[in-house]
């Protein structure tokens, strides 16, 4: 199934299931615990990583099954919610429906963790948020935005989070507890990277002087503007100085006026927004995949995706020092560090001297292992039964004072 989805024009979504099938799959598993998750709207990005790959990894435990519905769905289930274990809201804002949903959940006793993966969720980052976007006009946007998610996570019983960094400004912003469930990969993900690496391997690390090395930029969206820029003076210097080297950009990102005259002689490719399984495929076209960021708890609190989602189809990454990147990459061994001032010579040490195979091997090996569903679970079973259990000691601890 995952090879037709590849290779139609059309891509179809794998999320794209009616309500009755996802709320079937998990009625019908009479022994095990439920939970239900409740996001937004269907999306390639927080959704897919916080909530369809878990309910999607759930399909293999023993213990838990899970399912997904949207927020114009709030209505339809609310009925249904006696049959759910535990509730997780991720990443949605404030209203009426879903404090609807809340107060049932509380009456029936029924645990609610909030989810986030953003620091999206403390009125006082607002400036730097504001900055970091760069953005410093839209204030109703942002102010409303985030009081809502504020709102919402004040009303849970619990947060989940995807890293120790992010755990810890949910712990001190509601004074509650915060589990960590990690971004990973779907099975989608790894049957069509599996094929790509496979090939990727075949063709060997020879590369002819004539095809241009091509460093791939994935993060193309406007919110990593400042983040491109950062190391924008170090890559002009590349191209300039070899002019084999081929950057690619995917996404909609701004490019800064500098770039312009690389584009028109076709050292500079611009890719717009693909899907998620494309974009494995741009991935894999590219020998170095670089993920700038600037050092502050807005991007300390982001996961290291940009690192798995490349190593898997064997192409290395270089990324700033954040939290989650120096927490994950052995710098040399599976994929390279980078601080400001250091880009321009680790890549022209990858260009001129060649991609180590020992890097792609190893950083392919610890990604498929460490970020595969099956590896996952037992950590998304355990912070599931922590989080079904927190409601119960919040209530002996109520009636103990």
């Amino acid at each position: 199934m995952f090879k037709r989805l590849f290779k139609r024009k059309t891509f179809i979504s794998p999320w794209d299931i009616p309500l009755e099938a996802r709320l079937s799959s998990v009625l019908k598993d009479g022994d095990k615990k439920r939970v239900l998750y409740i996001y937004e709207i269907p999306s390639p990005c927080t959704f897919r990583y916080r909530v369809y790959n878990p309910c999607q990894a759930l399909t293999k435990s023993g213990l838990w099954s899970g399912c997904y519905i949207f927020q114009d769905e709030l209505k339809t289930v609310e009925p249904l919610l006696h049959h759910f274990d535990l509730i997780i809201i991720s990443r949605l804002g404030w209203s009426f429906d879903i404090e609807s949903i809340v107060m049932k959940a509380k009456n029936l006793n029924i645990p609610v963790f909030f989810d986030i993966d953003d620091l999206v969720f403390d009125l006082e980052n607002i400036p730097l948020i504001m900055t970091y976007m760069g953005d410093h006009t839209n204030y109703a946007y942002w102010f409303s935005y985030i009081s809502r998610l504020w709102l919402m996570g004040k009303a849970c019983d619990g947060f989940i989070g995807t890293n120790a960094f992010i755990a810890k400004k949910l712990e001190e912003t509601f004074n509650k507890k915060c589990f960590i469930i990690n971004n990973f990969l779907n099975q989608e993900q790894i049957q069509v990277s599996s094929e790509l690496f496979q090939k990727k391997a075949e063709k060997g690390p020879q590369r002819s002087r004539e095809v241009p090395f091509r460093i791939g930029y994935y993060s193309g969206s406007k919110s990593h503007q400042n983040d491109f820029i950062s190391i924008a003076p170090e890559l002009l210097d590349l191209l300039k100085t070899y002019p084999k080297i081929q950057l690619e950009i995917a996404g909609f990102l701004e490019l800064p006026r500098e770039f312009k005259s690389f584009k028109k002689r076709g050292q500079i490719v611009t890719t717009p927004f693909v899907d998620f399984i494309t974009l494995q495929q741009k991935i894999s076209q590219a020998d170095v995949n670089i993920v700038p960021l600037l050092d502050n708890d807005f991007t300390n609190c982001k996961s290291e995706l940009k690192f798995y989602e490349a190593a898997i189809v064997g192409t290395v990454t270089c990324a700033s020092p954040t939290f989650a990147y120096r927490n994950s990459i052995q710098h040399g061994l599976t994929g390279f560090i980078c601080t400001q001032g250091a880009w321009y010579n680790t890549l022209e040490g990858l260009y001129l001297n060649g991609i180590p195979q020992e890097v792609v091997e190893q950083g392919n090996a610890y990604c498929s292992h460490i970020y595969s569903p099956e590896r996952q679970l037992g950590q998304i079973e355990a912070v599931l039964e922590k989080a079904k259990g927190e409601k119960l000691k919040a209530k002996n601890l109520t009636k103990n004072e």
